[in-house]
């Protein structure tokens, strides 16, 4: 996947959805704000993360999204893959529903990708299918 576009694509993606008020406070409350600071333990980040995407709160799914893009490089998430995809396919806002498409992509794996590939041809929202043909063309 071309890293500088995806990049691209996730950098307009995060600046374009708003975050929500209740990420802060939530993930400080996890520690997952503190492994950040230090960067030092990636595994137990990557576990954090998961959790937070597994969840049913939509303010740390949103958090954990943008770090999941933000840290793509030093975090495992493959346990998350299903929660993402479930994300992008039923969540009503189609701003999350974008992340979880740039999050998704940002796993690098063939099954994401085939997934996506599929999901064009049933994509209503335009702004969501765009997204998804900008990942595409970057990997």
């Amino acid at each position: 996947m071309n890293q500088f576009k995806l990049f691209a694509v996730a950098a307009l993606l995060v600046a374009a959805v708003p975050s929500t008020s209740l990420q802060a406070a939530d993930l400080s409350a996890d520690g997952i704000e503190a492994e950040i600071q230090t960067g030092e333990d990636w595994a137990t980040f990557s576990t954090n993360l998961v959790a937070a995407l597994n969840s049913d709160h939509l303010g740390r799914q949103e958090a954990a999204l943008r770090y999941a893009i933000q840290y793509k490089g030093n975090v495992e998430l493959g346990g998350a893959t299903i929660s993402m995809m479930k994300l992008y396919r039923d969540n009503p806002d189609d701003n999350m529903r974008r992340l979880a498409v740039v999050a998704l992509a940002s796993l690098d794996s063939p099954l994401v990708d085939g997934y996506l590939t599929r999901a064009v041809a049933f994509e209503n929202d335009a702004a969501v299918l765009k997204t998804i043909k900008d990942v595409l063309a970057a990997s």
